[in-house]
């Protein structure tokens, strides 16, 4: 796995869109343990940080357990409200993008960096991979087939597969 970490330069910060990673769980078929994501990523020492941005039901004990977990491990969680939308027609519709956070936090804390590590597919995030390359910035996505934008696979320096993590960081059954 060293040639995961080639690809980082010195500082670096992981931002980690969670919804993506749910969607990307659930196409490989696992279960991620984040204390053992966590751990893995952590074996590269010049880590800053692992943010992660959720959506989340403010009145689920669960979900807010969730969270309170993931600030023990050491992540910074970084979440807002899930929007619960009644249609007409009686369906739910559930949203919670939190794209634009993420986006700003990676602009805004670039000058901590020299890598930028995300974990999405999102082509939303395009025009943020190329504004930080244009500031020198090394930028490294991790994400998974059918999850993956053209775009996004692209611009970034280096685009791992979720996949080739599996081993590492899925819950034990």
């Amino acid at each position: 796995m060293d040639n995961i970490f080639k690809s980082f330069r010195q500082n670096t910060i992981i931002f980690i869109d969670g919804a993506n990673l749910f969607y990307a769980q659930k196409t490989l078929g696992i279960k991620i343990d984040y204390q053992k994501l966590y751990d893995f990523l952590h074996q590269y020492q010049r880590i800053i940080a692992i943010r992660i941005y959720l959506a989340f039901n403010h009145q689920s004990e669960k979900e807010k357990a969730f969270i309170y977990k993931l600030e023990k491990i050491g992540y910074i969680v970084v979440c807002k409200q899930l929007k619960i939308i009644q249609q007409n027609n009686k369906t739910v519709i559930k949203k919670g993008n939190l794209d634009i956070e993420l986006a700003l936090d990676a602009f805004e804390l670039q000058a901590k960096y020299r890598t930028f590590v995300l974990f999405s597919g999102d082509s939303d995030f395009e025009v943020l991979l190329k504004r930080l390359k244009q500031k020198a910035k090394r930028c490294v996505v991790f994400s998974t087939r059918g999850h993956i934008s053209r775009e996004l696979a692209y611009i970034a320096n280096k685009y791992i597969e979720i996949d080739n993590l599996k081993v590492y960081i899925q819950k034990s059954r």
